[in-house]
């Protein structure tokens, strides 16, 4: 397992859920914080335009597309693909999840990335 020098806690996190037989590792931590930060992003941008951060996610989402596009003239509906959330709630709820390969991880990290760039030019 890698070992992140300046967050042990996270080390004793994944090697615990280990020892109970739950196969997290630091890609399934990469990819759950990368599209949790998603959501964390839609909430901030809907703020900063005025607008309540209400609803479920896709609510948001689109809310936040429509109101870009208003306000900013800007076309952010296409960014993410429409099952990011169902990837996050699978990652963030079930303890049975598999294991998230690198390539996956890498993917929703980029994804985030791109999005929040997107979101905040």
């Amino acid at each position: 397992m890698v070992q992140y020098k300046g967050l042990p806690e996270l080390n004793n996190l994944l090697e615990t859920a280990k020892n109970v037989s739950l196969p997290l590792d630091e890609y399934w931590a990469l990819a759950l914080c990368s599209s949790n930060l998603i959501e964390v992003v839609v909430n901030k941008k809907l703020e900063n335009l005025g607008e309540k951060a209400d609803g479920n996610f896709e609510e948001r989402y689109k809310k936040l597309c429509r109101v870009i596009k208003e306000k900013e003239g800007r076309d952010i509906s296409q960014i993410l693909p429409s099952a990011i959330y169902n990837v996050r709630n699978k990652l963030d709820h079930s303890s049975d999840s598999k294991r998230v390969i690198p390539k996956e991880a890498k993917d929703i990290f980029k994804m985030a990335i791109d999005f929040m760039n997107e979101v905040f030019p």
